[in-house]
């Protein structure tokens, strides 16, 4: 159950973020709740990016900052009442929505992975994704097989197969990237249509459209949130505001078209230009603040650090959002939807980290009306069955199953920051261990021998390793 229960409102005090009041054990099904945990968790990341978006005194400044932003700065002592915070409190805001997400999903340990054997057959193509299909529900027990082979065997006839007693007390969850998604979603159409005849496979059909209703679909996070809403950043601003920037970095690599053959430079390049961005707008808004008294006023009677850090950061978002709605500069507008896009790509890499599905939930929905505008249609369809599976067909009980196993952490404790070890999107686990799968070769020339002991792929690589240490010594 979900148990965090709060109203966001101007008035939020710094003991918000210690955690002590977040908690209650009330439903709630109007959304209110959930919105208003998206906005807490968006100030919590506004509120912590302060610390690198502001100088330590008053009197220094970034480059290419006005002389007016800046002496307003000064004026106002943004930075000097800003450093005032300890690294404590931002250090609390930061893992905020960690230890929060702790309280509903409880302590997850680290993953133990069964690998099963991988399937020879191409998910790309309609009859392949198929197979892969069945076999999945064959393997967990939705599905049962009535041959007599003992063995694994992918290419099950359909009448060989039958709904197993306790399938509907069953469900299982299927992660892939969306091209896997789309080929599922065909499957599942084209058994809901066959099954309307009443011809001789019906009676299968009508099986397999049972057993396809045990399945939750959830797009892969690393490619969904990830790869595909840093594609629609660079759709939307690559020649406007990140192609001239890459021009004087001489960043030959990075192509606009298709971020995935470069996602990690990619990413950089546009995390770079938000950073130096933000640090601009944020110097804009304070000089808002100065020239209007009564803002002036208002924000000076805040003499704790820690309220003043809040006060601005709210402010800050606010303010953005209304110069978005309601500038008549076009460019000043661009630039304000670029930092809108590249805020919720920054928040989905903070939620993944955080195992927060409930906020990863709330991003997908933020990126709808952009996934549409840039010709995402896939995507576009599968937030939209996201959403229709996990609030509308499946139990609340299993929505709650769902959130607390899409995303799993590979290691227990800190790392060497002290901060918890990071959670991992379930299509993130899949491609790490793919460089395991090219590792294992039997130069046999023959892929017989590869599938049959796939299964066994990382007890091969930590052989190797182990015999690659003895060699060493």
């Amino acid at each position: 159950m979900i148990r965090f229960n709060f109203i966001y409102r101007d008035g939020l005090t710094p003991d918000k973020f210690d955690g002590s009041t977040v908690c209650s054990t009330q439903m709630d099904v109007t959304g209110k709740r959930v919105n208003a945990w998206y906005s807490l968790a968006t100030l919590a990341s506004q509120i912590h990016k302060l610390q690198s978006l502001v100088k330590t005194k008053d009197t220094e400044r970034f480059q290419f900052q006005y002389d007016d932003c800046v002496e307003a700065m000064k004026r106002m002592n943004v930075n000097s009442k800003l450093r005032k915070n300890k690294i404590g409190f931002y250090r609390k805001v930061k893992l905020f929505q960690h230890n929060e997400t702790i309280k509903w999903r409880g302590k997850v340990e680290a993953a133990h992975v069964i690998i099963p054997l991988v399937s020879p057959h191409d998910e790309t193509t309609n009859i392949g994704a198929a197979k892969v299909i069945l076999s999945l529900l064959v393997m967990y027990g939705i599905l049962e097989t009535t041959s007599q082979s003992s063995s694994v065997d992918f290419d099950h006839e359909l009448k060989e197969l039958k709904l197993s007693e306790n399938a509907k007390e069953k469900y299982v969850i299927m992660v892939g990237d969306g091209l896997t998604q789309m080929r599922a979603k065909q499957f599942s159409e084209m058994i809901d249509q066959t099954s309307i005849s009443y011809g001789p496979r019906h009676e299968v059909t009508t099986m397999l459209q049972e057993a396809l209703e045990r399945i939750i679909f959830l797009p892969g996070d690393l490619h969904g949130g990830g790869i595909h809403i840093m594609q629609v950043v660079y759709n939307l601003f690559y020649g406007t505001i990140l192609q001239k920037i890459q021009t004087v970095l001489k960043w030959k690599r990075i192509r606009g078209s298709n971020v995935t053959k470069c996602y990690q430079q990619s990413t950089s390049l546009a995390l770079i230009v938000s950073t130096e961005v933000e640090r601009h707008l944020l110097t804009e808004y304070i000089k808002h603040i100065h020239q209007d008294p009564h803002q002036r006023r208002e924000v000076n009677k805040f003499k704790d650090a820690k309220a003043f850090a809040i006060r601005i950061a709210n402010g800050y978002t606010k303010w953005m959002n209304d110069r978005r709605k309601n500038t008549t500069d076009e460019v000043f507008r661009m630039i304000l939807n670029f930092v809108a896009v590249m805020n919720i790509y920054k928040s989905f890499r903070v939620a993944v980290r955080a195992g927060d599905a409930v906020m990863i939930e709330c991003l997908y929905r933020e990126m709808l009306p952009l996934f549409n505008l840039t010709g995402k249609k896939h995507y576009f369809e599968i937030v939209l069955k996201q959403m229709e599976d996990l609030y509308g067909r499946i139990p609340y009980t299993y929505l709650q199953l769902a959130r607390i196993n899409r995303t799993v952490p590979l290691y227990s404790g800190s790392d060497n920051q002290g901060n918890p070890m990071a959670n991992w999107a379930m299509d993130g686990l899949i491609e790490t261990v793919q460089k395991y799968y090219h590792k294992m070769n039997f130069h046999t020339g023959k892929s017989d021998g590869w599938f049959k002991h796939s299964a066994h792929v990382m007890l091969m690589s930590k052989a190797s390793r182990i015999i690659v240490k003895s060699t060493a010594n």
